[in-house]
């Protein structure tokens, strides 16, 4: 068996630190499921559920978004696009979503919302 390559410990510590400046998103025990939802604190996460009830597909692809928001103003409308506030990490996902999640990029189609998220993805 192969030794980890970081403990749950340094994980724990590693999440916390990125929580002031990041919106995480991991696998939390929400009623009788186990669900990806963002977090709020590291203590929430659900380390030995093993595999979720959903995936964590609609974090990088939902179902439907906002392309622009159109506003009232003084004179017009105020046009606004639609945009990450803070970078995003999902923390716990399946690795067939990272592959999807790959294989999407690889797209010839982008919506504001995906073009975003690619910008901050690695």
């Amino acid at each position: 068996m192969n030794a980890p390559i970081m403990t749950q410990a340094a994980l724990e510590i590693w999440l916390t630190n990125l929580l002031p400046d990041h919106t995480v998103i991991a696998p939390q025990p929400q009623g009788q499921q186990i669900v990806f939802a963002p977090l709020a604190q590291v203590s929430d996460i659900a380390w030995d559920a093993g595999r979720t009830d959903l995936s964590a597909k609609e974090f990088f692809l939902p179902a439907s978004e906002a392309i622009i928001t159109l506003r009232p103003s003084t004179g017009g409308l105020q046009v606004e696009t639609t945009h990450l506030t803070r970078p995003q990490v999902i923390f716990g996902g399946r690795p067939c979503d990272g592959h999807a999640w790959r294989c999407s990029t690889a797209c010839s189609w982008t919506t504001p919302w995906m073009s975003t998220t690619r910008s901050a993805a690695p």
